[in-house]
């Protein structure tokens, strides 16, 4: 049940609405809050970017290796040794690369979401009377 104000007999809720200057500044923090969360996960999205293209550039430079000794290989079996053991290292790096991917987003959705929550928590505190 919202407070009641002693100036008017109002409770804070209803006076919020009732002043159009107090409506106002609510939603310039709203706003703030969205801001900061919309810049966190524009932030997260660009180290996402950036891991990616790392990775990218490791495995194109692994390829490349991997060709290079290809053609030095001396007979079948050890070009298919040495494709063998490109395959395993490969997709052990992809599931680790995915890994951290996916650890890095859950880092991202928890900071992108925090301004939001910090706003709510306030929201409710005011509402609450505190």
């Amino acid at each position: 049940m919202p407070t009641k104000t002693r100036a008017t007999g109002r409770s804070k809720q209803s006076e919020s609405t009732a002043n159009p200057m107090a409506l106002l500044d609510s939603n310039g923090e709203n706003a703030k809050a969205l801001s900061g969360s919309w810049h966190a996960m524009f932030d997260g999205w660009l180290e996402l970017q950036q891991e990616a293209i790392r990775f990218g550039q490791e495995r194109f430079k692994e390829n490349m290796e991997r060709n290079m000794a290809l053609m030095r290989c001396r007979s079948v079996g050890e070009a298919f040794q040495l494709q063998c053991d490109f395959a395993h290292t490969a997709n052990r790096q992809y599931l680790e690369e995915g890994a951290r991917l996916f650890t890095m987003a859950g880092r991202i959705g928890e900071r992108s979401c925090a301004p939001m929550e910090q706003r709510a928590k306030q929201t409710l505190q005011d509402l609450a009377g505190r």
